[in-house]
């Protein structure tokens, strides 16, 4: 009598972990993009040309200025600008930042940090060079690595 055990490629079982595993890879993957959200200090988040852009408190106080300006601002609202660092690139790999000014304002759509992490993690995300570590990081990789220690 011959026993035969089917493939443990075609199993529910595979399939469960499968679908574990494509979950984990979410989760890193937001983990990953909000690391970096977070780690930057970014406040105001944007849309131009179909990618994501955060910038911190130094630019936002200038867009907020540009947008509104007093009245001693109006000449210096011409020329003002900031900086800020293109999401979409970064989470491929590619840092990137961008100026904007006054002329720039009309083609922007502000949104909130969720719906840019949203959006964000619906891109392909490479390893995102961040220059900041998130206190208490609590991957597998640094589990193992304690254990080892």
């Amino acid at each position: 009598m011959e026993i035969t055990l089917g493939s443990l490629g075609f199993s529910s079982f595979r399939q469960l972990i499968d679908l574990w595993d494509e979950q984990v890879d979410k989760q890193q993957k937001e983990k990953q993009i909000r690391n970096l959200v977070d780690g930057q200090g970014m406040l105001l988040f944007f849309k131009f040309h179909d990618e994501i852009f955060g910038c911190g408190e130094d630019g936002r106080i200038v867009f907020a200025r540009i947008k509104n300006p007093d009245k001693n601002d109006k000449e210096w609202g011409k020329e003002a600008s900031f900086s800020a660092l293109n999401l979409s690139k970064t989470v491929e790999g590619e840092n990137s930042s961008s100026i904007f000014g006054k002329k720039d304002l009309n083609k922007m759509k502000i949104i909130d940090r969720e719906e840019a992490v949203k959006e964000l993690c619906k891109k392909d995300v490479e390893k995102i060079n961040q220059p900041y570590s998130v206190e208490g990081d609590h991957t597998p990789d640094n589990f193992i690595k304690t254990m080892e220690q």
